[in-house]
């Protein structure tokens, strides 16, 4: 189950295959910030997921009812719906952190909430957002570097052939 930072299920996901596919699956999404779990102990696979993922895993303070999930959740299914109650208790615990930062800094929110939930206090998300995008922009710069150099070797060689072709001919005469 995946919620964004606006408490919308972005997917939802019920396999066996194991981790790996379900790493695929998130994968398609983006990066989680955090996996939420509806038990106070969390499992071997959340903690691995977490770990893969390099994000925390969240944890309510008790195991959750099976009653409490009925109410967070209208979906049947009953590995969904934990799935589903965990995404939205662990929203809930942040919802006051995610509306500050959504009123403050509009479309970088989510950006910036994703490192606060690891962990990052405001100052020091913002400090990573702008490091990342400082090495964003130099590795466009190297980029269009790179292709205006190959352009230049491709228009030599180019030259290159069009001379040789020419020397072809004049010798096949």
């Amino acid at each position: 189950m995946l919620l964004d930072s606006e408490k919308k299920i972005r997917g939802m996901l019920l396999t066996r295959e194991g981790v790996e596919e379900v790493v695929k699956w998130v994968n398609k999404f983006g990066v989680p910030s955090v996996i939420a779990v509806d038990t106070f102990k969390p499992s071997q696979l959340s903690k691995r997921l977490a770990a893969m993922f390099n994000c925390k895993v969240w944890t309510p303070n008790r195991d959750v009812f099976v009653k409490d999930k009925e109410r967070l959740s209208p979906i049947k299914n009953r590995h969904l719906r934990d799935a589903h109650s965990a995404a939205l208790l662990c929203y809930h615990h942040y919802e006051n952190e995610i509306r500050k930062i959504k009123k403050k800094h509009g479309a970088q929110a989510d950006k910036i909430l994703h490192f606060i939930v690891k962990g990052f206090s405001e100052e020091e998300a913002l400090k990573e957002l702008r490091a990342r995008e400082s090495v964003v922009k130099v590795v466009k710069k190297q980029r269009r570097h790179d292709v205006n150099q190959l352009m230049r070797e491709l228009m030599k060689l180019r030259e290159e052939n069009k001379r040789l072709r020419a020397l072809l001919e004049g010798k096949r005469e």
